[in-house]
Order: structure tokens, then sequence, then C-alpha cells
């Protein structure tokens, strides 16, 4: 008769499918960490950065930085421009990029979904692994999110403090809602978030942002968004049982 494996003679690609969350005992590649944190400096409406501005968003030495650039640069990954001696990222991500977007299930099933509450509320609504940061952290489970919050302690330096209770009081309103508000250019824009779990993918985030001159419609806003965000996990979970089946 076999035995049962336990626990810790089962191998870390059975605990994988076991528990829907990726494992393996062997360790990463710091270096490559390392390498990819760097890309990540790469935000909404930056497009260069300097080896001083890429230690200073790692909190990597100066030294170590321009091990990786170099790396970075030699794999076509990102291209140098001596003019201004900064970084932009190169065709490689660029096409990683829009094969990602192109390929993703859960964009073919959101968009068309997204642009029609959009257009019924006259508002902005978007997607991604962390549309808004405090919801996404508010759907990992809690190692991956103490190990998110570790780094942004060390990140952030002597200005975390308050952002890890704003990040807290977040977690405890989608607990509590389902959803979390954060208001933009205080005065200006909300954005109101909640996380998406689809079996077998990373933790997504929805989104939906409007004026503050709106904010008395904020109930209809995360009502409309908890609607939207249940029926593309439910719309998720009977494509892949039917593809399953």
């Amino acid at each position: 008769m076999a035995r049962k494996a336990s626990g810790q003679d089962r191998s870390s690609r059975y605990r994988t499918r076991e528990k829907g969350v990726f494992t393996r005992d062997t360790p990463g590649s710091r270096s490559l960490a390392r390498g990819l944190l760097l890309l990540r400096a790469f935000r909404t409406g930056i497009t260069a950065v300097s080896n001083a501005e890429f230690a200073a968003f790692s909190g990597l030495p100066r030294s170590t930085v321009s091990r990786l650039t170099r790396t970075l640069v030699d794999a076509g990954f990102l291209d140098y421009h001596s003019a201004t001696s900064t970084y932009r990222l190169g065709p490689p991500l660029l096409t990683l990029g829009a094969n990602a977007r192109r390929t993703s299930d859960v964009l073919r099933l959101a968009l068309p979904r997204m642009r029609r509450l959009a257009d019924q509320l006259m508002v902005n609504v978007g997607l991604a692994v962390a549309a808004l940061g405090r919801a996404w952290l508010a759907g990992i489970g809690t190692e991956e999110r103490e190990r998110a919050l570790q780094q942004l302690s060390a990140r952030y330096g002597s200005r975390w403090k308050p952002l890890e209770s704003a990040i807290g009081s977040s977690v405890a309103q989608v607990r509590a809602l389902g959803w979390c508000d954060v208001n933009y250019r205080k005065g200006e824009l909300t954005s109101i978030a909640m996380p998406l779990t689809f079996d077998g993918l990373r933790v997504h985030a929805l989104n939906l942002s409007y004026p503050e001159t709106s904010a008395s419609h904020q109930e209809r806003y995360a009502k409309s968004l908890l609607n939207l965000g249940k029926e593309l996990m439910d719309s998720f979970a009977a494509r892949e049982g039917a593809a399953s089946g």
C-alpha cells in the first residue's frame, strides 16, 4: 500500500498544485531579484532613470546598481542615453509587456465590462496586478503581505511609519467593506479599489477613480465596483470550469 506523502517529503511542485500558491524549496537568485527591482523604477510617467535614482528607489549601493544596469544594458533590457546619463526601457521589455497584455485571460474578460461601467458612471476603471496597492495588499496571503511590507519599509525609511498606518487602515477597510479608498492630490481625485482573486493566478486589483466633486456618489461607485469584481471572478471561474471539464 502506497504511503501518503508527509508535509516534509512532498515536493514543492506537489504543494504548489495542492495550495494553488507557487512554492519552491530552493532559494531564488538574489542578483536577478535585484535587477528586476530596478526595472520597477519605471512607473507611470517615468521614462528615464539615472543610476542615482535607481539607487534611491531600490536602496542598493551605487556600485551594485552600476553592475546591474551594465548587465541589463548588455542584455538589451535597458537602453543607455549618453546625453542625459539615464536609462530607458529596452525593446525586449516592451515586447514582453505587450505579450502579457495580449495573452491575459483576465484582461480579455474584463476590458469590455470595464469600458461599459466607465461609460455608465463617467469614471475611470482600471485593472492590474497592483492597480491600487493597498487593495492588492489586502488580498494577498499573510506571508506575502509581510514580505511586501518589509520591502516597503526598507524603501521608505523614515517616511514609513505614517504610510504603514495608512496601509493598515486600508487593509482593515477591505476586510470590512470589500473595498478601500485613497485620495490623490487631496481635494481633486479619489480612487476606490478591491482585490480580485482568480484560481491559479496572482491576486489582481480593480479600481475606479472619480473627481472629488463626485464624492457624494461614492456608495453607488463602490457598489458598482463590487458587482463588477464579482462578475469578473465568477466569469473566470466558469470559464476555467468549462475548460477543465
